[in-house]
Formats: C-alpha cells, sequence, structure tokens
C-alpha cells in the first residue's frame, strides 16, 4: 500500500509520517496533500476494499506467513514437534528403558526425517499452521493424536507394538520348535 501510495505522491508534504509521543510510543501515518488527486483516489479505493476484506494482496501476505511459518519452524517448531514425538515414543518404551530411551532413539534419526514426518501427518489435519498476530502457531495436539504404534514403527524402524501387547521374544517351550525368538529385542540404549 505505501509503495503503491509513494509512486503516486508529487506534493512535498505528502508521504509517511513517523511520530513519537511519551503515551502512545512511536507511530505512522500517510498523508496525502489534496493537490495529490491520484494518490486520493488509490486511498480511497483501497480502504473501500479493505472494508470488505482486510487483505490488499492475498499472494503478499501468504508469501509473508509462509516465511514467518519457516522462520518460527527453525527457530522452535521442530524442537516443539521433536518433543512430541518423543514424548509418543515413550510410551512404547522396553519396561527395562531409562527415561532417556525414545530421545536417545530420536538422536538417531535425521531432522529431515522428523521434518517429512510432520508434513506427512500435517497433510491430513484440519489445519497445520495458523498464522496469528504473535506468529504462527502449529497444531502438534492433534498431529500427536496421528503418533500411533503404526506410524512410529514405520519413522523408527523399530519393532513396536500397543503398550497392551507384547512380542514373544523367547523360543517356543515345545520339542522341535525354531528355537530362535520371533523379533529381536528392542535397543536398550
Amino acid at each position: 500500500m505505501l509503495e503503491e501510495l509513494d509512486a503516486l505522491i508529487e506534493h512535498e508534504e505528502s508521504g509517511e509520517h513517523t511520530f513519537n509521543h511519551w503515551a502512545c510510543g512511536w507511530y505512522s501515518l500517510f498523508i496525502i496533500h489534496e493537490t495529490d488527486t491520484a494518490a486520493l483516489k488509490t486511498a480511497d479505493d483501497m480502504a473501500a476494499a479493505l472494508a470488505d476484506y482486510p487483505v490488499l494482496d492475498e499472494e503478499a501476505l501468504s508469501e509473508k506467513e509462509h516465511e514467518e511459518a519457516t522462520e518460527a519452524w527453525e527457530s522452535w517448531g521442530r524442537s516443539d514437534w521433536r518433543s512430541t514425538v518423543e514424548k509418543a515414543l515413550a510410551e512404547y518404551a522396553p519396561d527395562s528403558a531409562d527415561s532417556y530411551w525414545a530421545d536417545e532413539i530420536l538422536d538417531t534419526i535425521e531432522e529431515a526425517k522428523l521434518d517429512t514426518l510432520w508434513q506427512q501427518i500435517a497433510d491430513w489435519l484440519p489445519w497445520d499452521t495458523i498464522a496469528g498476530s504473535d506468529g504462527p502457531t502449529f497444531n502438534f495436539r492433534d498431529a500427536a493424536n496421528s503418533l500411533d504404534c503404526a506410524t512410529l514403527a514405520e519413522f523408527t524402524g523399530l519393532p513396536l507394538l500397543p503398550p497392551d501387547q507384547q512380542w514373544r521374544r523367547e523360543p517356543y517351550p515345545w520339542p522341535g520348535a525354531d528355537p530362535s525368538p520371533l523379533v529381536p529385542s528392542l535397543p536398550e540404549l
């Protein structure tokens, strides 16, 4: 909006003016002199367009929201997503594992794979990211509900079962049975 109006103004008093006020802080006004008729007409058209829908350029807004979401993901989102996955994975830890088992499993997985898991789950959510005045919000709560046993087993490559089931790790006790266990033990780390 400012770029478009700046290109149209001709009078030296027209333009953006910034002020400092002890009670309000910094604020800016765009003043258009009455002789700048093209700028006045454009400003009126913009104000009318904003009355129905408060966005002048949907594409620019979308790009800005995407940039903010990418920056937030790099800054804190990936870390929060990792914590969400870690908490879900911890439910499937072996009884003998320590409290850091899930964290240590995730340490063996590349960030790109963690990002891919988020994208796969986010594609099925009603919403994955919402832009707000205080920055983007990622829908990790609903995504956590998608972190079921099968999803985590595929993601980690571990033979996971729901907590109410157990793998048979000992050979069958009858004569002639295969002496090897059915599955390898989960890593204890």
